[in-house]
C-alpha cells in the first residue's frame, strides 16, 4: 500500500473514505468511559474523551490525529488513543479537528486551539492548566501539536509536554529522507507535497525556523527509518538538542510512515510505541500524580 497523489477525476469523498478505511485501529483496550462531545464555538469541533481504569494522573493528553490533513478522524485513531490512556495511566482528549482541502489553513488549527482553551477553561468538567497539558499528534496531527506548542507558549503557558509520531513539520520537504525514500513504502515525496498543497496552498516555512523552541517543554519524537518525513522529527530534535531543551528521539528502523495505523500484527511494532508511551508517561507523572 503506498499513498499517492489521486487522480482528479475521482470524487475526494470516495478517496477519504477508502483513505480512512485502510487504516488501523489495531487492538482497543476497554476504559472506564468514553465520551464524544463537542467543543460549541462559531464552528463546533467534535472531541472524544478517553477515560482509563488506570487512571494515575491529573495531567491531560490531547492528541491530533494524522491523515495529511485531508483524512483520518476520531474513529480511525481510536485503538492508538485508547492504548496511550491505558499505557500512560493519563485521560486522552482527541479532536476532530476540520479538514483541507474543504477547509485549509487555519481551520484546523483554529479549531486546535479552541479545544486547548476550553480544556484550561473547565469546559470538559475537568479545570486543567497548561502545564498539566501533553499535547501529542502524528503526522500532520504532529505538526498541529508543534503548532499549539508555540501558541501557549508564546503567551506563556507552556505544556507538560510535546509528543511527536513521525511529525510532518517541513512543508518545503527538503530534508534528506525525502530524497532516500522519497518513492515509500508507504507515504512517498510527490503525496506529502500535495498533503502541503491541499492544506495551505501557498509557501510556508519550516515551523521550527522560527518557533520559541528555547522554551519548549519536554520532547518525545518517534520517526520511522523508511519515512520521508524520518528527518523531519530528527532535525527538530537535534534543534532542540542544541538549546538544551529535554528532547527524546526514538526509532524505528525497519518502519514506514503511519506504522502505528497499518493494517498488520501488532507485535510488529507494539515495542516501538510501548517505547513511546513510557516517555510520554514518565511526563505525564511528573505533572500531577494522583
Amino acid at each position: 500500500m503506498t499513498v499517492r497523489v489521486p487522480p482528479p477525476t475521482v470524487p475526494f469523498a470516495a478517496i477519504r473514505k477508502a483513505a480512512n478505511a485502510a487504516m488501523s485501529t489495531g487492538p482497543r483496550p476497554d476504559m472506564a468511559r468514553v465520551e464524544d462531545t463537542i467543543v460549541d464555538a462559531a464552528t463546533p469541533v467534535p472531541v472524544r474523551l478517553y477515560h482509563p481504569s488506570n487512571i494515575s494522573s491529573s495531567s491531560v493528553i490531547v492528541f491530533y490525529h494524522g491523515g495529511g490533513f485531508v483524512w483520518g478522524s476520531l474513529d480511525t485513531h481510536d485503538g492508538l488513543c485508547r492504548r496511550m490512556a491505558s499505557r500512560t495511566g493519563a485521560k486522552v482528549v482527541s479532536v476532530g479537528y476540520r479538514l483541507s482541502p474543504e477547509a485549509p489553513f487555519p481551520a484546523a488549527e483554529t479549531d486546535v486551539g479552541l479545544v486547548t482553551d476550553a480544556l484550561i477553561e473547565g469546559f470538559f468538567e475537568t479545570t486543567v492548566t497548561a502545564d498539566r497539558l501533553i499535547l501529542c499528534g502524528d503526522s500532520a496531527g504532529g505538526y498541529l501539536a508543534f503548532l499549539e506548542t508555540c501558541r501557549l507558549v508564546d503567551r506563556g503557558t507552556t505544556p507538560a509536554g510535546l509528543g511527536l509520531i513521525y511529525p510532518a513539520l517541513d512543508p518545503s520537504c527538503s530534508g534528506q529522507s525525502h530524497v532516500t525514500n522519497a518513492g515509500g513504502p508507504i507515504l512517498t515525496t510527490e503525496a506529502m507535497r500535495w498533503f502541503w498543497t491541499c492544506h495551505a496552498p501557498f509557501d510556508i516555512a519550516p515551523p521550527f525556523e522560527k518557533a520559541p523552541l528555547h522554551t519548549f517543554p519536554p520532547t518525545h519524537i518517534l520517526v520511522a527509518g523508511h519515512d520521508p518525513l524520518r528527518n523531519d522529527g530528527t532535525r527538530l530534535h537535534d534543534h532542540l538538542s542544541d538549546l538544551n531543551v529535554k528532547s527524546t528521539l526514538l526509532e524505528a528502523p525497519d518502519m514506514a510512515h503511519g506504522f502505528l495505523n497499518l493494517p498488520m500484527a501488532y507485535d510488529v511494532w507494539k515495542s516501538h510505541e510501548m517505547a513511546l508511551f513510557d516517555s510520554l508517561g514518565a511526563t505525564v507523572m511528573s505533572h500531577g500524580a494522583v
